[in-house]
Parts: structure tokens; C-alpha cells; sequence
């Protein structure tokens, strides 16, 4: 990882009455990909990480969560030319409550 880049991002998905809902889901993914674009990293299409992340959350089974996508190159040869090297995908997702957690959310001061 010496020489190593990548993009990420930060999506919430929230629990709703019609089920788990992600939060400008598109809009957090078009911004993946733009930040990939100023790196020169290859990505998948828009449609292939929105599907996903969708169906991350969907395995999981989760109501709500924390997504976090990242692109990033393999590491390889050592040196700053990277258009041959491979780019590496993944979306991670884990439960996580309240940003400041649920117990401040009680207590306004």
C-alpha cells in the first residue's frame, strides 16, 4: 500500500416502514465514480454498484446500516503509472446506530 490509492464513500441506509431505505443511494455512487475519474481508477458501471449495495444490505438482512463502497488498486509493481494496474471493488456494511448515539438523541441541552 505504499504507493496505494482509493475512493470511497459514506451512505446510511434507514430503517422505514416500507423497509431498509438508502439515502441518495445514485447521488453516492456518482460521486464514487467521479472520484475514481481524477484517480484514473476503473469502476463498475453506476447500475452494478447501486444493484450492489442493495443487495449487500439485502444478505445482511439489515434494517439499517453504515454502507461504505471502496475502489482501490491491487497492489503491485512500485512506481506512480498505474493505468495497468487491477482495481479492486467492494461495499461493506455494518449496523451502526445514530451518528452521535441514541442515548444524545434523549438528551437535549
Amino acid at each position: 500500500m505504499h504507493y496505494g490509492s482509493g475512493v470511497f464513500e459514506g451512505i446510511r441506509c434507514y430503517s422505514t416502514q416500507k423497509g431498509p431505505a438508502i439515502f441518495r443511494l445514485k447521488d453516492h455512487m456518482k460521486r464514487l465514480i467521479k472520484s475514481a475519474e481524477y484517480y484514473r481508477i476503473k469502476t463498475f458501471p453506476i447500475q452494478n454498484l447501486v444493484k450492489g449495495a442493495k443487495e449487500v444490505v439485502k444478505q445482511n438482512k439489515f434494517t439499517e446500516c453504515y454502507i461504505r463502497p471502496l475502489v482501490y488498486l491491487e497492489p503491485g509493481k512500485m512506481g506512480l503509472e498505474i493505468t495497468s494496474t487491477p482495481t479492486h471493488t467492494m461495499i461493506a456494511a455494518w449496523p451502526w446506530d445514530t451518528y452521535l448515539g441514541s442515548e444524545n438523541l434523549e438528551n437535549e441541552n
